[in-house]
């Protein structure tokens, strides 16, 4: 079993690749990729840098160099659910863009032509992720999230993504874009993000605060998952 996990920030994956036994390092394509055993499981780490193009290249890399086999996202998010606190943990029952528009020609808004409105998570891993988070005694919430290039704040973009996209629990900026990938590649995969902020005013000095939380929180779901895979 060979895992690709993907974190944009530092923070998001820093925790994980001091865990890493036996780790080795190469830079590809301006991304960090640290390979090894983490819980037992043979790993790809990847530290993509933010946004759905370095998302996408960053899926694409560990998927056609290391032939992996399952493919986990992890960091933070901006919140959409009044349930949510900050380092809960959302789950992704499918992932979507909220920043691509081709209406005009007829598809939905958010879809891209020729492919799905929205990509869906692999099903055991949701089910694996649900058991570990409850073990953990985590709460945590499972639905869509939404991605685009614009980190949100303010009230108008948090309106204009609950009208258009109600079903919506929270919004990142590299989910959908790696979902994407995964689903032209068929590799099975599960976002697992911690909230990191609630895409109000206060999202930029809360993300910065609570930042290292939401890696704590999604790092440790994440090394329990892999004991499934021993």
């Amino acid at each position: 079993m060979k895992v690709g996990i993907i974190g944009a920030m530092e923070e998001e994956v820093n925790i994980l690749r001091h865990q890493i036994k036996k780790r080795s390092k190469i830079y590809l394509s301006g991304a960090e990729i640290d390979s090894g055993l983490l819980s037992g499981v043979e790993v790809f780490l990847i530290k993509s840098g933010i946004g759905k193009v370095l998302a996408a290249l960053s899926a694409t890399l560990l998927i056609n160099l290391y032939k992996i086999n399952i493919l986990i996202n992890i960091g933070s998010a901006g919140g959409l659910h009044p349930k949510f606190k900050i380092g809960d943990i959302v789950i992704s029952s499918a992932v979507q863009y909220h920043d691509v528009d081709v209406t005009t020609y007829g598809f939905q808004l958010g879809q891209v032509p020729n492919c799905p409105c929205v990509f869906q998570a692999d099903h055991n891993l949701i089910t694996i992720a649900k058991c570990c988070i409850q073990k953990l005694n985590i709460f945590s919430m499972r639905g869509i999230i939404v991605t685009g290039d614009t980190f949100i704040q303010g009230n108008e973009p948090l309106q204009r993504i609950r009208y258009y996209f109600p079903e919506a629990i929270a919004v990142d900026m590299e989910s959908a874009a790696i979902g994407h990938v995964c689903y032209q590649c068929n590799v099975p995969f599960v976002i697992i993000r911690s909230i990191s902020d609630f895409s109000n005013r206060s999202s930029p000095s809360n993300f910065h605060s609570f930042l290292n939380i939401a890696a704590q929180k999604s790092s440790l779901v994440v090394e329990n998952i892999l004991t499934y895979f021993i």
